[in-house]
């Protein structure tokens, strides 16, 4: 749960970071063992915007010294046209309003505005003045039909006159609006959608009927827009059929959907879309909107059969369509009426969606919980996923409307990049999943809401890796593209592939868990490798319930799957099995237990970057230590099995957890990490003094985690791996994952070692301890806070974590960190402050002394001497270790206050080259150790040592406490004849 201080709230109002200068923390004294505490403030709106607002609450919780501490929690509601502006420039909240205005209904209490006439059959019915400042005014001319068979066409309903009715709130009903054909209009106003809907209340005519094979014919409807803007772009193949997505700018056409009125939950797995095409006919602009009846044929048998309806036009297939003349302008003005009956729920939608993309680009951030409540568009410009981000949603239909299927809660328009990474997973949920993220509005899990990420043609060919999507209708829609390392639970359609065509999908190591059907869509190809689904319900669905879908499963494991559903199913080293074959682990309940017969069951045949995908993942669960106090000392290495290039086991694997820690104490004992050890945390209040934690160090206990660059230790909140939530009180106050000295003399010191969390929701707190350090750490959208007398920090990186040391009397030394994001803040007056990057940082505060800390795309912040700033942002590389190496000419190159070598960073690197620091004056920022052309760390003397573990004390000098000579090889090989090495230096 996202923990924000003081000096945040400040920026939320608007008073500059810079004037923060008082402490975050606010303390008040509790006796110890105290358990009442204040509750919880209610939520407020602390800021908004266009399409945003930011809720905000106070929670207090109790430190282990028995002081209470008041944390702020907030998360980020987002929906396209949320506020518009008031008249006195004010934000004000959209409204779903249609309203009875003199010439019919106007919607005018949102970012667009629409204006209905009362009768359909006029020129430009619908009068739209878009968020950009355009019009666009439009009537639909009719229905028709067209055969690529034969290439005839025909107009089966052109429309007549009808007058408008208000139904709801926010939809305006036109009945009875065709000639030839029995179908209504309906027109429904959103904050951030307008959707406009042919409502078929009987079968239309047969195509026979008209000469046209009905096998090869499809049903369009048919609108012109009078006089419209230029567009901005079409949008062309989100399938590999002539598809359009059209733009006028901030207003797009996005898919439609087809779907049974009467019954929309039960066509929601057979999504049919309504394809568009945006053309020019007699020099009029038209919008076809079209879906093959073949499709959809099952679900018009369902309505009347077609009535002799009189019509005024006779219906002639040609090859060349005559479009309907322009309606004349409406003879008749007047306020549009309630209507007088109810709504008829029967009856076949064909609609079209027109979207507010009022976000030209969004980065959802890994410290943050977002809230979609409506439909939320993104486009043209960039979308970013931050692994460790938490995007929940509420986007289930009000009770005065029917639940529509395919209603997309984020739209993408342009590209997308998912830079999430084992560990650092996506997660997508619902509002009621309180066991990730900030908690929200309500509690129980339901899946009444509607969710697809990839609303646009940037969905192609894209790879969606390591997200996590829970209590979804849809989980993902694709055509064409990759999907590794993602989990799917309790979603009904986990993976759509959204075409009609044949697209071909590649799926690896995947976990699908309560599904209806796990792949749906149209005469898909998929090829899924190590595929674990556990309780579905069918296989396979097709959309026009054909036989055309094709699956190839590998190294995959089928658990109590009870039908293969439309289509077929190519199966190489695959079981399908029934009952319980799984050993659940905390919050992972798909391991495979010991002695399985699908351990080292698959075969190594496939594609290599099947192999490289699933290597050092597992099937194995971890050891639990869980409410325990321990006395002696604890040394760990890791426990589970890694894939390694042999047979692989079947089936999904998880990123390795060796240990589960909640509630374990150690009393004057310490916990040792061998290099490679993973721990996953979870939070139990032991002691029953409403403190959860997963690890605490009494007395004089040590903790001690020294990874390797090449091989990082890791300390993980469950909840990055496991799919399913783990451990009391996880939801109800921060989570304390590691709280270290209580009472003072305990110590910690971790080298090489990853920390992560979700959405910050993780709270590693370092309290009366004597010492402590981090050293080549990364720490990923969690909080860090310290009351230590000296929390060093040298050569770590921070992304977008909360960063606290609140004590005036402590001494630490921050080094060579690069800090990306997030909230840092120093109080100590005693501080030492060098050679640091701090980049995009929401708040910053130091005090003490320093030089040579470098400010990037923050403005004019400046706390030392011989500080710098870089107004533009540092276009970061990635490299073997690492996504944060620097560009060979960054401005933070030799640019520090003292030489490599006395910060002991000798052997350590900023840049992809792998130029070696060596001691040459030292670059500012994170560092990574230095590889070999094999991305191996640098042995110059060959001996299988790496330099930087030889000189133990990283300043290039043999001397005391270094491992060996790192320069000599132990093998003699020194002379002139012999091999030599060459590293290369700044």
């Amino acid at each position: 749960m996202k923990t924000i201080y003081f000096t945040a709230i400040l920026l939320a109002l608007g008073i500059d970071a810079s004037m923060a200068q008082t402490s975050p923390t606010q303390t008040t004294s509790s006796p110890p063992g105290q358990t009442n505490i204040p509750a919880p403030t209610p939520y407020q709106v602390v800021d908004r915007g266009a399409n945003y607002k930011v809720w905000q609450r106070t929670i207090y919780e109790k430190m282990a010294n028995g002081k209470t501490v008041s944390h702020v929690h907030s998360y980020t509601e987002l929906a396209s046209g949320m506020h518009y502006k008031d008249a006195s420039g004010n934000w004000t909240e959209s409204q779903d309003l249609i309203e009875a205005f003199p010439q019919g209904a106007i919607a005018q209490h949102g970012q667009y505005q629409v204006i209905f006439a009362n009768n359909l059959n006029s020129a430009g019915a619908i009068d739209q003045q878009t968020p950009d400042g355009k019009r666009l005014r439009s009537n639909i001319l009719g229905l028709a039909y067209y055969d690529s068979g034969s290439g005839q066409s025909v107009m089966i309903g052109e429309i007549q006159d009808s007058q408008g009715e208000l139904i709801s709130s926010n939809q305006v009903l036109y009945p009875n609006a065709f000639d030839g054909v029995k179908a209504d209009v309906r027109y429904t106003y959103k904050k951030g959608t307008f959707e406009q809907d042919v409502i078929l209340r009987e079968q239309p005519p047969t195509p026979e009927s008209l000469g046209l094979n009905s096998a090869t014919t499809e049903i369009q409807v048919l609108t012109e827009f009078i006089n419209p803007p230029a567009l901005v772009a079409v949008n062309a193949a989100r399938t590999s059929k002539d598809e359009q997505d059209i733009s006028w700018g901030v207003m797009v056409i996005g898919r439609g959907r087809t779907f049974d009125l009467a019954r929309p939950q039960a066509d929601a797995g057979r999504l049919i879309p309504v394809e568009r095409d945006y053309v020019t006919m007699e020099g009029r602009n038209i919008l076809v909107e079209k879906v093959p009846l073949k499709f959809i044929r099952a679900s018009l048998s369902r309505l009347p059969l077609h009535a002799a309806i009189k019509s005024h036009n006779l219906k002639t297939a040609s090859r060349h369509l005559p479009l309907p003349k322009t309606p004349l302008a409406a003879s008749k003005v007047m306020p549009m009426q309630m209507a007088s009956t109810t709504f008829d729920n029967h009856g076949y939608v064909l609609d079209y969606v027109e979207i507010n993309i009022a976000q030209d680009s969004y980065t959802f951030q890994a410290d943050t919980t977002y809230l979609i409540t409506a439909e939320f568009g993104i486009g043209p410009g960039l979308t970013v996923f931050e692994g460790g981000t938490v995007i929940k949603f509420d986007t289930k239909p009000g009770n005065d409307e029917e639940p529509r299927p395919g209603s997309d809660a984020i739209d993408l328009y342009g590209a997308v990049v998912c830079d999430s990474s084992p560990y650092r997973p996506v997660v997508f949920t619902s509002i009621n999943d309180d066991s990730v993220g900030e908690s929200t509005f309500s509690s129980g899990a339901s899946l009444e809401w509607f969710f697809a990420p990839a609303g646009g043609p940037s969905a192609l060919n894209f790879n969606w890796h390591d997200i996590r999507v829970k209590y979804a209708y849809y989980g993902m829609f694709s055509h064409e593209g990759q999907m590794n390392n993602c989990q799917f639970v309790n979603c009904l359609y986990p993976i759509v592939m959204d075409t009609f065509d044949g697209g071909t999908y590649a799926a690896t190591n995947i976990l699908i868990v309560n599904a209806d059907a796990a792949f749906s869509g149209v005469g898909f190809n998929a090829n899924v490798y190590h595929l674990t689904v556990d309780g579905c319900t069918n296989l396979l669905l097709d959309w026009d319930a054909g036989t055309d879908n094709t699956i190839s499963l590998t190294n995959s494991l089928l658990v109590n799957v009870q039908n293969t559903g439309d289509g077929s199913i190519q199966s190489n080293y695959t079981a399908s099995v029934t009952g319980s074959v799984f050993q659940p682990i905390g919050g992972g309940n798909c391991y495979l237990p010991a002695g399985s017969p699908y351990l080292a069951a698959g075969t190594t045949n496939v594609d290599p970057n099947v192999l490289l995908d699933i290597a050092g993942k597992t099937t194995s669960p971890p050891l639990v230590y869980s409410n325990v106090m321990l006395t002696t000392n604890l040394i760990l290495s890791p426990l589970v099995s890694r894939e390694n290039g042999l047979a692989p086991d079947l089936g999904y694997h998880y990123d390795p957890i060796d240990y589960l820690f909640g509630g374990v104490c150690f009393s004057n004992a310490s916990l040792t990490l061998a290099p490679g050890t993973v721990i996953g945390t979870f939070g139990l209040d032991t002691f029953s003094l409403d403190i959860f934690y997963a690890i605490d160090m009494e007395g004089g206990g040590q903790f001690y985690s020294h990874g390797l660059a090449n091989n990082l230790n890791r300390l993980v909140d469950c909840s990055t791996v496991q799919e399913e939530s783990f451990g009391a009180g996880i939801n109800t106050i921060s989570l304390v994952d590691v709280m270290l000295g209580l009472p003072a003399g305990a110590s910690f010191d971790f080298r090489f070692t990853m920390f992560s969390g979700l959405a910050e929701e993780v709270l590693w707190i370092f309290e009366n301890t004597d010492t402590g350090g981090f050293r080549d750490c990364e720490v990923y959208a969690g909080q860090v806070e310290s009351d230590t007398s000296a929390l060093n920090s040298t050569n770590c990186l921070y992304f977008r974590d909360y960063y606290l040391d609140p004590s005036f009397g402590n001494t630490p030394k921050i080094f060579n960190n690069l800090v990306w994001g997030g909230i840092f803040q120093i109080q100590s007056t005693n501080a030492l402050i060098e050679n640091n990057a701090f980049d995009s940082l929401t708040n910053l505060f130091l005090r003490g002394s320093g030089s040579n800390n470098a400010y990037i795309n923050m403005g004019s912040y400046h706390f030392f001497t011989n500080d710098i700033t870089v107004t533009n942002e540092l276009a970061y590389q990635t490299g073997p270790f690492g996504s944060f190496y620097q560009p060979t000419n960054s401005p933070l190159i030799n640019a520090g206050s003292i030489t490599a070598d006395q910060v002991n960073l000798y052997h350590f690197t900023t840049q992809t080259n792998q130029t070696v620091e060596g001691n040459s004056i030292v670059d500012i920022g994170y560092h990574y150790v230095a590889t070999d052309i094999n991305g191996n760390p640098l042995d110059s003397n060959g001996d299988g040592i790496a330099d930087y573990l030889e000189d133990a004390n990283g300043n290039g000098i043999f001397d005391a406490g270094d491992l060996g000579e790192w320069q000599i090889s132990p093998y003699g090989l020194n002379s002139g004849n012999a091999l030599q090495v060459f590293t290369p230096l700044k």
